[in-house]
């Protein structure tokens, strides 16, 4: 999947990129951190996934 990253108060920044590939080249790191702070690694892996789905649901990434 590609999206547009956009900038808050500036013009609209194009730029192509893979949602996937950052996903995957972030989500154990992020995973780990989660584990950390709630103990559980299903909870830790469920809550990374929401916080990606918000991240692409509030706009700031649009699916072209």
């Amino acid at each position: 999947m590609e999206v547009d990253l956009l900038s808050t108060g500036e013009p609209l920044i194009k730029e192509r990129v893979n949602v996937a590939a950052i996903f995957s080249e972030h989500h154990l790191g992020l995973v780990r951190l989660a584990l950390i702070m709630v103990g559980d690694r299903a909870t830790a892996e469920d809550v990374v996934q929401e916080a990606f789905a918000r991240t692409h649901a509030s706009g700031c990434l649009h699916d072209r």
